[in-house]
């Protein structure tokens, strides 16, 4: 039989990735790196992009969706901030997303926008999760591009206010009702027609 070691790296989103060495007559157990090459292989496989950071937040390692993601080599990260790519009004969020990763020493996610190489701007998400052995911390990342899901978002919001709009300007009282008899959606002429409980009458 032959002893075996092994590493265990966590990859926000995706779970853990183990990592099997032979073990040596006087196992001196380290922790998993950015250089370890399953990890390499398992991150420049990941349609989203994974990167590893000091303390400090400073970019240790990224995969190679960072060209797909933010137009930007790799090896071009390699020592910068992330929040240097954040939108200047979302960088105040993104620093409290890391003190709470220092804090928790678990995991946290956050959505913001962070500016391409082309000046575009775009949204993503971030899941972290912070390993610290000893007083040295390490923080592991997953971004994925979340612009379509904004994008869907708005434009339901503006059909959601186009919809309110249309409802208010009508001269008769409209309410609608849901297979549970709760009120789906109702205007203001309705909510007139029940004066004693018309604070009430909302949605749901």
């Amino acid at each position: 039989l032959q002893a075996m070691r092994c590493e265990l790296t966590p990859l926000p989103g995706y779970g853990w990735l183990g990592t099997l060495f032979n073990a040596p007559s006087e196992p001196t157990p380290q922790p998993p790196n950015a250089g370890d090459e399953s990890y390499r292989l398992l991150a420049e496989h990941a349609t989203d992009l994974i990167t590893r950071h000091d303390a400090g937040g400073h970019i240790l390692f990224a995969s190679q969706a960072a060209a797909r993601i933010l137009s930007i080599q790799p090896r071009e990260l390699i020592g910068r901030h992330f929040s240097t790519y954040v939108h200047p009004n979302d960088r105040a969020s993104y620093s409290r997303f890391l003190a709470l990763l220092r804090e928790r020493q678990g995991s946290a996610m956050l959505a913001y926008r962070v500016e391409r190489a082309d000046g575009s701007m775009i949204w993503v998400e971030t899941s972290g999760e912070v390993r610290c052995m000893g007083e040295q911390c390490q923080y592991t990342c997953v971004t994925r591009d979340i612009s379509l899901r904004k994008r869907a978002e708005h434009e339901l919001l503006q059909v959601q206010r186009q919809l309110s709009t249309a409802l208010e300007s009508m001269e008769c009282a409209l309410a609608m009702y849901g297979p549970d008899d709760r009120l789906v959606l109702c205007n203001n002429r309705y909510r007139m027609l029940l004066p004693q409980i018309m604070d009430v009458v909302r949605p749901g």
